[in-house]
């Protein structure tokens, strides 16, 4: 698969002594969605910042290693030059204006654009998330957190980007806001083309909609590969997505008992089930 995004063993410092990247390497797929797995403080979100080339602020700076975008390094760009060749980073807890209405919060992601007429752009936004536009002259503060975040990656559609890096968009939400945000993002994915790098620490979410992961633990990639071989690895599915081998025996257990169950009465006989390839047992 094509990428439109590589990171090329980077590393980065800050203070010009903390080294927190180690040679990070991954690639986005053209029209698709990778995933940067690991817990708090594995180097998830200064990977997102040294793409888009925030670290200055924070002062980091990449000290090996290149990021190219549809084969052009952009090493030494300026952020906003970014923004505007298609790269737009949502950062982690959304960061809206938050004295500003929902309206004017997307307007604002449309601004590197320089472009007239920006209803075009607001409808779609609005037709993706239809609570947007029911409550787009309310004030972005008093938004829930699943609106906010909402509000976030519609600021970012109206920049109209190749590549969305999404930093943490599970964070602080309830189960069933984040499977909505998640199957939308999907969407957005297939219909506007949109690439993206999802930086989670919900692994069952970010892998049911992303075709490659990389696993991110002390500043490195401790694994990475497509989506179906990565779920296999011990390493995702213990440290993940919660998955031992005690479990997978308890699970066993309990079929057992389950079957034992849909016999009846004791001395009767155990019904039989299908097995993979349809053979009884």
């Amino acid at each position: 698969m094509t990428s439109i995004l590589e990171v090329k063993d980077i590393e980065v410092v800050y203070n010009r002594a903390i080294h927190v990247l180690k040679g990070v390497s991954l690639n986005v797929p053209e029209k698709g969605i990778a995933a940067l797995l690991g817990g708090n403080g594995v180097g998830k979100s200064t990977t997102l910042k040294a793409i888009s080339n925030l670290l200055k602020a924070e002062r980091g700076a990449i000290t090996h290693g290149d990021i190219r975008y549809k084969g052009e390094s952009l090493l030494g760009w300026d952020p906003a030059d970014i923004v505007r060749s298609g790269i737009f980073q949502v950062m982690e807890g959304r960061r809206l204006f938050q004295h500003l209405t929902v309206e004017e919060n997307l307007r604002a992601g449309a601004y590197s654009r320089r472009v007239g007429d920006i209803k075009p752009d607001l409808e779609r936004v609005y037709n993706y998330f239809p609570r947007l536009g029911e409550r787009r002259a309310q004030k972005a503060g008093y938004l829930s957190g699943g609106e906010q975040q909402m509000a976030a990656i519609g600021r970012a559609l109206m920049a109209r980007p190749k590549v969305i890096l999404l930093d943490e968009p599970s964070m602080g939400l309830a189960p069933i806001l984040v499977t909505e945000i998640f199957e939308i993002l999907r969407v957005l994915c297939e219909e506007e083309n949109v690439s993206m790098l999802l930086a989670e620490q919900n692994a069952h979410m970010a892998l049911s909609i992303v075709s490659e992961a990389y696993v991110m633990e002390s500043g490195r990639i401790i694994s990475q590969g497509a989506t179906n071989e990565l779920t296999k690895t011990d390493i995702v599915r213990k440290s993940y997505l919660g998955m031992t081998e005690e479990d997978n025996a308890h699970r066993a257990y309990r079929q057992i008992l389950l079957q034992k169950r849909a016999a009846g009465p004791r001395g009767g006989t155990l019904r039989p089930t299908l097995g993979t390839k349809g053979r009884t047992t």
